[in-house]
């Protein structure tokens, strides 16, 4: 009896465990997917403006890990040329 007791709290604290690692993992996923979508927005208008960020997976992953700031640095190294 004590040993059915003892498994139903291991499984209960395990799937509590693997919940809250999923819930987490969830919400950067999301973090990461609306910083590349307003990335490459970003990108796109800065492009039209004249500023010549090339659209690759480095542009892409700069603006998703980085967000706003990422695009920012982006443009400032396509202004000095660097880009």
């Amino acid at each position: 009896m004590w040993l059915v007791i003892l498994a139903i709290l291991f499984i209960l604290l395990f799937g509590g465990l693997i919940w809250s690692v999923l819930k987490h993992s969830l919400k950067f996923t999301w973090a990461l997917l609306i910083n590349a979508v307003l990335g490459l927005i970003t990108i796109f208008l800065l492009n039209f403006l004249g500023f010549g960020i090339p659209i690759n997976l480095i542009t892409i992953i700069i603006s998703a890990i980085f967000g706003l700031l990422g695009v920012t640095v982006l443009a400032v190294l396509a202004l000095l040329g660097i880009l």
